[in-house]
């Protein structure tokens, strides 16, 4: 995720980082990352395709022999490849683009730092504003989230801490958490139970089990164990609107979201002005 309060003029551009006259069902997507505005995808051969805004390079996804993760935030994109290296692309100027070596399971770029978990399960954050950046965290976490000005990680023992602007104390959550993601001036968080609890400005979750979680810039969407999408918060474009369909994951930007389907095929609702929730293949 993933986010930023201000919404940019721009007009629409081409999707880039995926071929002309591809489709989904010969080389289907596994994972998927929205940005603010633009969106990305890693398929199944580890290819990556990235579309929508453009402006500073985040969809110009970098060729490599392939990728298993990929995060999109706002002006920038990170990704992991399959040696565990991580490499971004798009702005710089606070540099959220330029990562730390090392090997790395999981990557977050937030709007001006990204985070990371390394393969030992410690996390780092670079970029700015520093006090968003949460210190090394040498005791390995479980999760680990970039937001607009805040960064939040779940210990294994299933608390969650965030730092930041919008977050003035250290433990928001105490309890068994697994999964935490932020918005712009919200979090939530997945227990391992199911249940989401919310904190920051941001409506109350809904009750149910869920499975998946995914927090937008000012809503948030979970699947629940019939893999069906539920969103709560603003849905001033539609962004808070899913189709009645099977998911297997979900991923909120700015003000669009999008699923992965069983099949790999990709569906996003809500603002597309930038083509941010266009699918190419």
């Amino acid at each position: 995720m993933l986010s930023l309060a201000l919404a940019l003029a721009c007009t629409p551009q081409d999707p880039t980082g995926a071929d002309s006259g591809d489709t989904g069902g010969a080389d289907p997507a596994v994972q998927i990352s929205a940005g603010f505005e633009h969106t990305c995808a890693v398929r199944e051969s580890g290819r990556l395709a990235c579309w929508g805004w453009d402006l500073s390079g985040q969809s110009q996804a970098p060729e490599t022999d392939g990728w298993t993760q990929v995060s999109a935030g706002h002006y920038h994109t990170c990704a992991i490849d399959l040696d565990g290296a991580i490499t971004c692309w798009g702005d710089d100027d606070s540099g959220q683009s330029t990562p730390p070596e090392g090997s790395f399971v999981a990557v977050s770029a937030g709007t001006y730092h990204t985070c990371a978990r390394a393969s030992d399960g410690s996390a780092t954050c670079w970029g700015e504003p520093s006090d968003a950046r949460l210190e090394v965290i040498d005791d390995p976490v479980q999760d680990v989230t970039a937001g607009f000005a805040d960064s939040c990680y779940v210990e294994t023992g299933g608390e969650v801490y965030c730092v930041g602007e919008t977050f003035d104390t250290d433990a928001q959550l105490i309890g068994d958490y697994r999964k935490a993601d932020l918005g712009e001036t919200y979090g939530c968080a997945l227990e391992t139970d199911g249940r989401i609890a919310c904190f920051g400005a941001v409506d109350a979750a809904p009750e149910g089990t869920w499975t998946a979680l995914t927090a937008g810039n000012e809503h948030a969407c979970a699947l629940d164990e019939t893999q069906l999408v539920s969103c709560w918060g603003s849905n001033r474009y539609g962004q808070a609107n899913p189709p009645l369909s099977i998911f297997e994951s979900l991923t909120a930007g700015g003000a669009h979201t999008c699923a992965l389907d069983t099949l790999g095929e990709i569906q996003c609702w809500g603002r597309d002005r930038s083509g941010q929730s266009t699918p190419p293949f």
